[in-house]
Protein backbone atom coordinates (compact mmCIF):
# COMPACT_ATOMS: atom_id res chain seq x y z
CA UNK A 1 0.00 0.00 0.00
CA UNK A 2 1.33 3.58 -0.98
CA UNK A 3 2.79 6.16 1.46
CA UNK A 4 0.12 8.96 0.54
CA UNK A 5 -3.30 6.51 0.85
CA UNK A 6 -4.68 6.35 4.21
CA UNK A 7 -6.35 3.68 5.75
CA UNK A 8 -10.27 3.67 6.92
CA UNK A 9 -10.28 2.32 9.97
CA UNK A 10 -13.99 2.49 10.88
CA UNK A 11 -14.55 3.55 15.03
CA UNK A 12 -17.83 2.63 16.14
CA UNK A 13 -18.92 3.17 19.77
CA UNK A 14 -19.22 -0.11 21.88
CA UNK A 15 -22.68 -0.82 22.29
CA UNK A 16 -24.89 0.64 24.95
CA UNK A 17 -27.18 -2.50 25.79
CA UNK A 18 -25.46 -5.66 26.51
CA UNK A 19 -27.06 -8.77 24.35
CA UNK A 20 -28.35 -10.60 26.52
CA UNK A 21 -30.54 -7.32 27.35
CA UNK A 22 -31.57 -6.53 23.54
CA UNK A 23 -32.34 -11.17 23.65
CA UNK A 24 -34.71 -10.67 26.67
CA UNK A 25 -36.55 -7.71 24.63
CA UNK A 26 -36.71 -9.89 21.33
CA UNK A 27 -38.45 -12.71 23.52
CA UNK A 28 -40.80 -10.21 25.39
CA UNK A 29 -41.61 -8.61 22.28
CA UNK A 30 -42.39 -12.36 20.78
CA UNK A 31 -44.08 -13.11 23.64
CA UNK A 32 -46.48 -10.61 23.88
CA UNK A 33 -46.80 -10.36 20.46
CA UNK A 34 -45.91 -6.44 20.94
CA UNK A 35 -45.60 -3.54 18.22
CA UNK A 36 -42.43 -1.81 18.72
CA UNK A 37 -43.49 1.12 20.33
CA UNK A 38 -45.89 -0.89 22.47
CA UNK A 39 -41.82 -2.85 23.78
CA UNK A 40 -40.32 0.41 24.06
CA UNK A 41 -43.49 1.53 26.80
CA UNK A 42 -43.24 -2.05 28.16
CA UNK A 43 -39.27 -1.83 28.84
CA UNK A 44 -39.96 1.74 29.84
CA UNK A 45 -42.38 0.51 32.76
CA UNK A 46 -39.86 -2.12 33.37
CA UNK A 47 -36.41 -0.01 33.18
CA UNK A 48 -35.60 3.70 33.36
CA UNK A 49 -32.51 3.59 31.26
CA UNK A 50 -34.95 1.41 28.65
CA UNK A 51 -33.43 1.81 24.40
CA UNK A 52 -36.07 2.99 22.31
CA UNK A 53 -37.29 0.96 19.46
CA UNK A 54 -35.10 1.99 16.41
CA UNK A 55 -32.50 0.49 19.16
CA UNK A 56 -33.79 -2.37 19.63
CA UNK A 57 -34.65 -3.03 16.17
CA UNK A 58 -31.63 -1.78 14.72
CA UNK A 59 -29.52 -4.84 16.89
CA UNK A 60 -32.26 -7.21 16.76
CA UNK A 61 -31.36 -7.30 13.12
CA UNK A 62 -27.68 -7.64 14.34
CA UNK A 63 -28.00 -10.18 16.55
CA UNK A 64 -26.31 -13.64 15.26
CA UNK A 65 -27.50 -16.53 14.68
CA UNK A 66 -24.83 -18.56 16.30
CA UNK A 67 -26.22 -16.64 19.85
CA UNK A 68 -29.93 -17.34 18.65
CA UNK A 69 -28.73 -21.03 18.06
CA UNK A 70 -26.71 -20.97 21.72
CA UNK A 71 -30.07 -20.06 23.09
CA UNK A 72 -32.64 -23.36 21.94
CA UNK A 73 -29.40 -25.73 22.92
CA UNK A 74 -29.20 -24.07 25.93
CA UNK A 75 -33.67 -24.11 26.79
CA UNK A 76 -33.33 -27.48 25.09
CA UNK A 77 -31.20 -28.87 27.30
CA UNK A 78 -32.73 -27.32 30.67
CA UNK A 79 -36.24 -29.29 29.33
CA UNK A 80 -34.35 -32.36 28.66
CA UNK A 81 -32.61 -32.20 32.28
CA UNK A 82 -36.53 -31.00 33.86
CA UNK A 83 -37.96 -34.16 31.75
CA UNK A 84 -34.94 -36.23 32.48
CA UNK A 85 -35.18 -37.64 29.09
CA UNK A 86 -32.46 -38.78 26.61
CA UNK A 87 -34.01 -36.98 23.53
CA UNK A 88 -35.48 -33.76 22.72
CA UNK A 89 -37.21 -33.22 19.56
CA UNK A 90 -39.08 -30.15 18.33
CA UNK A 91 -41.70 -29.78 15.88
CA UNK A 92 -43.13 -26.48 14.53
CA UNK A 93 -46.38 -26.25 12.88
CA UNK A 94 -47.37 -22.79 11.21
CA UNK A 95 -51.05 -22.54 10.90
CA UNK A 96 -51.04 -19.11 9.18
CA UNK A 97 -53.44 -19.22 6.18
CA UNK A 98 -55.92 -21.64 7.91
CA UNK A 99 -59.26 -20.08 8.20
CA UNK A 100 -62.14 -21.65 10.10
CA UNK A 101 -65.02 -23.65 9.13
CA UNK A 102 -62.88 -24.37 6.05
CA UNK A 103 -61.69 -28.54 4.73
CA UNK A 104 -58.14 -28.98 4.41
CA UNK A 105 -56.60 -31.84 2.10
CA UNK A 106 -54.00 -33.21 4.10
CA UNK A 107 -51.57 -34.33 1.70
CA UNK A 108 -48.98 -35.71 3.90
CA UNK A 109 -50.13 -39.30 3.79
CA UNK A 110 -49.30 -41.47 1.05
CA UNK A 111 -51.48 -43.77 -1.11
CA UNK A 112 -55.15 -43.21 -3.14
CA UNK A 113 -56.83 -41.67 -0.14
CA UNK A 114 -56.35 -38.08 0.72
CA UNK A 115 -57.91 -37.53 4.37
CA UNK A 116 -60.12 -34.01 4.74
CA UNK A 117 -60.64 -32.68 7.71
CA UNK A 118 -63.06 -29.78 8.91
CA UNK A 119 -62.06 -27.19 11.37
CA UNK A 120 -64.40 -27.40 14.23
Amino acid sequence: MPIHQKQTIKKRRPPTYPNHIIIFTLLLKILENLSPRDLEQKLKDLFPNAPDYTTLWYRFRKIENSCLKELIYTTAREIMKVLKAKKFHCLIADGTGFGYFDTFKLLWMKGKEIRQVKKR
